[in-house]
Order: C-alpha cells, then structure tokens, then sequence
C-alpha cells in the first residue's frame, strides 16, 4: 500500500511551546493556518476548528479550547470568549479546578491549560478530539498529518506496525501509540504537561461508589445525555443516527420533545441489514423525520486519503465514511458513540470477583499479538487508580478502545460536525457508577427509555427473530472472517 500525505487538513492543528521547544524550525504548517500566541504558546490552526480565549474573572489568561464545548447548565453556544470566575489557588487546587471548571463541559474539546504556573492539554471525556504529539519535537496537534512534513510523515511510517494490527481488516492502535515513529497519541483522562512532554493520568482518581438508587442515577445520566442534545439542537440543525441497537433508541427517546427539531437517518449495505429493517419500523410506527442513505461506492484514492488524514491509525470505516457527505444540509450528526462505557462491553459473564491483569487486558481487545502494544498496555495499566476487574474494563474499553478507534476518525469525517451527546463525564460518572447487574443486563437503558418514550421498547432491539438472526450470523462470518476473529480472541482467548 502507497502511503500518501493527506491532500487537506481540514479542522486540524498544532500546539507549540514557544520557550525551550526542540526544533520549532522544524514546524511548517499549511499556510492556509491561521496563527495565534496565548502566553508562551503558540497555536497554529484550520479556520474551520473554533477557537476559545479562556480567562479568569480578574482578566488574566487561563488558556484556551479547540472545538465545541457544551455547557450542561446553559445551551448557548460558547463562541470566542469564556470566563472562569472561579481562580487556581490555595482553596481550589489545579486537578479540583479542572474538574469542577473543564468537566462540567460535554461535547468535543481540547483545554489547554496556560495558569498557576502550568502548560497543560487536557482532552475531552472521551479524547473525541484527539491530540498526538513528539516529545523530541516538543509539539502537539491533531494527528502526524498536521505535525510533520510529507516526507517525514512517508519516512516515519511504521509500516510492519500498521500490518500486525491489521489496521486494513479492522485493528487499531492502542495504549497510546499511532502508526508513526516517535509520535504518541495523548489518552483520555490523561494530560501531556507541555514543560517535561509527560503525561500523566488526572481521572478517575478511585473506584467509584455504587450508586444508593440505581434508578435515579440512570434518570440523571438520561437528563444529562437529553441537555446534550438540546444544546446542539439550538445551535443548529441536527441529525441523529438510528440503528437497532440500544444506544441510539435511548438517543430517541431523549428527543420525544424535539422532534419535530431532529431528523433520524440509517446507513445500509443491503436491504436486509438488521439495522435498516429496525429503524424504518421504528420511523413508521413513531412518525420520525427520517431517511435512509445507502454506502455510496469509494475509490482506492478516497480510502487511502481517509487513512491518512487519520495518521494511518484506522481503516476500518475507509470505504463507508463518504455515506455522510449526504447530511451536509445539517450542521451536525450525532450517534451513540461510547455508550457501551454504560454496558460492560470488555465484561464476561465470570468476571467481578477475579483480579485481572495487563495481559487479560490486552486479550479483551481481541488484537493481534504485539510486544510493543502489549508493552504499551503494561504501562497504561500501571497508571490505574485501583486494580478492581470491572472497572479495569471499562476503563480499557473507553481509553484503549473508545479514544483510540473511534476517536481517532475525528479528522477524516466529511459532511456536518460529527458529534457525541452520551460523551461527558458526567455521563460517564454515572454509568460507572451503576451496579454491575444493571449494565451486564441493560438494565438503565431500557428503564431510560421507558421513562421518555415506552413505546419504543414495543420495536424489537438488535433482534429480527431466530431465523433471521442465524441467517444473518452466518452471512457476517462469511463477509467478515477478521472481524469476527476479533470478537473469538476478546471473548475466548
């Protein structure tokens, strides 16, 4: 395969640390960037990625934010300019400040913190605007794309990486590594500090306290998603995807009120997907603004160019990305991304009371063998706050999975602002903190659901019936061998 250096970089960036930098001489970014100084950092960026001056009250800097925030507590859009008026000091230390200050935002973001005498970059809850960076360098940004020059992105290609994680059938790059030499890939809950280039694990701190009421806490996690979702609503127009799955019913649920102000859309290979058959019966029943939209054929070149815009990190979506080019009359398209943090997506049925380690970590991914990825798991599980199985699986689900395989196609998306309302916190906090019986089961989806919308739950979820079902089975194995070879070694090996 032909390693091409992408033709655009649209909504990408690079951060650079004016004193003490490597090789700043070595940066040139496309000259279509526009340039901004905060402080001792410079930023270079796409006109089409917002910028945000972040102050203190008192009116000194306290940094700045890529992307589009969502204030749980107010819908209005952030543009420009954002106030703090709580301070960093004594009585509010800087990792309290940051969760207090920074994650109270959902949506897609990165903060760069530029005060209390720190140089911090921090990432949203899901990392869903992803930074990578070189240390030798002493430069951050969007993906190896925006940081090197074509020859250098050709030169330090990691080719016999890209082949063992099978990155053309299905695999990803975990843990912190990307598909180019000596660039790392900064993790959600992580954050790099720009004075040493290290980074250092801020979130979670401890295990979380199984929530007294179950029910109510699944309620809140059904506001917080549905305040998401309401902001993007009154920014612009939304359109929200609907398969058969439980994430995006719960998503439709949460917009009985507003949907008259959202459109639903399915994507299909064949009439007989699973997903299209669901969601045109739920669109009939439930009288949904909605469309379907078949995967429209893409060329080597297209593909190629995907990959690259992505760093070469993922290629599983190469030849069905162009599908949202169809929804570009909407401003942004939502799906349920990072849902499955609230289902136990790495969990067996065995798994609670054995302790689990590094390498079972790496097993539940499903990926190839890989001394330098399962080095890299090593390290990352040397960062958790505790050792308890469960949430040694979550946690690797929404850092090693969530933040590096479907965060990492931020830049390579076309059409509308791809965006993620179940990505928060909040969200997250909540899920995480739901007994194990309710999320192995599904337990506060479907209660969600029947709170907002019951009706919905009167459409099967992710079920055609028996026949249809083993038919369906035995078709994806055919179609999709590695794919399905994954899914063998996560839950067997």
């Amino acid at each position: 395969m032909k390693i091409v250096f992408p033709s655009s970089t649209p909504r990408q960036f690079a951060i650079v640390r004016e004193q003490g930098t490597g090789r700043p001489e070595a940066f040139s970014p496309p000259s279509s960037w526009a340039v901004r100084s905060f402080e001792d950092v410079k930023l270079f960026s796409d006109k089409d990625i917002p910028v945000i001056h972040c102050r203190f009250a008192d009116g000194t800097t306290a940094g700045f934010m890529l992307g589009e925030p969502v204030d749980l507590l107010d819908p209005r859009p952030i543009e420009g300019q954002l106030t703090f008026e709580k301070p960093i000091d004594s009585q509010t230390p800087v990792d309290e400040w940051i969760e207090d200050q920074i994650y109270r935002y959902a949506g897609r973001f990165v903060f760069v913190l530029l005060a209390a005498g720190h140089r911090r970059i921090y990432l949203d809850a899901a990392g869903s605007l992803p930074v990578v960076f070189d240390r030798e360098m002493r430069i951050a940004g969007s993906t190896a794309a925006g940081l090197l020059e074509p020859a250098e992105f050709a030169d330090r290609f990691n080719r016999e990486l890209f082949g063992t994680m099978n990155i053309l059938g299905g695999g990803w790059i975990p843990a912190g590594l990307t598909a180019h030499r000596g660039i790392d890939r900064l993790l959600c809950n992580f954050y790099l500090d720009l004075d040493g280039w290290s980074v250092h694990r801020h979130w979670p701190t401890r295990q979380f306290d199984e929530a007294a009421n179950p029910a109510q806490c699944a309620l809140t996690i059904g506001e917080i998603i549905q305040r998401t979702i309401s902001a993007y609503c009154a920014r612009g127009s939304v359109c929200m995807a609907l398969t058969g799955g439980y994430e995006t019913r719960l998503l439709l649920s949460l917009t009985k009120s507003l949907r008259r102000a959202v459109d639903f859309v399915c994507f299909y290979s064949r009439r007989s997907d699973r997903d299209l058959v669901l969601s045109q019966r739920l669109a009939r029943h439930f009288g949904l603004r909605f469309r379907t939209l078949k995967f429209p054929p893409v060329s080597f070149a297209e593909a190629n160019e995907w990959m690259a815009r992505a760093g070469y990190c993922i290629g599983e979506n190469r030849n069905t990305f162009a599908v949202t080019r169809e929804l570009a009359d909407f401003d942004y398209f939502g799906g349920g991304v990072a849902g499955e943090v609230g289902r136990g997506f790495f969990w067996r049925p065995a798994d609670g009371e054995r302790a689990i380690n590094a390498e079972a970590v790496y097993r539940r991914l499903g990926l190839p063998p890989c001394k330098i990825v399962e080095e890299a798991v090593r390290s990352w599980f040397a960062t958790l706050p505790c050792h308890d199985p469960l949430l040694v699986l979550d946690l690797a689900y929404l850092e090693l999975r969530v933040c590096c395989w479907a965060s990492v196609q931020a830049y390579s998306a076309v059409g509308p602002r791809h965006v993620y309302p179940m990505v928060s916190r909040a969200a997250f906090s909540g899920m995480l903190s739901l007994p194990p019986s309710w999320r192995r089961d599904d337990d506060w989806l479907r209660l969600v659901i029947d709170a907002n919308w019951p009706e919905l739950l009167t459409v099967p979820v992710n079920n055609l019936g028996p026949v249809r079902e083993a038919i369906r089975s035995a078709v994806r194995v055919a179609r999709q061998p590695s794919l399905i070879v994954r899914r063998w070694r996560r839950r067997f090996a």
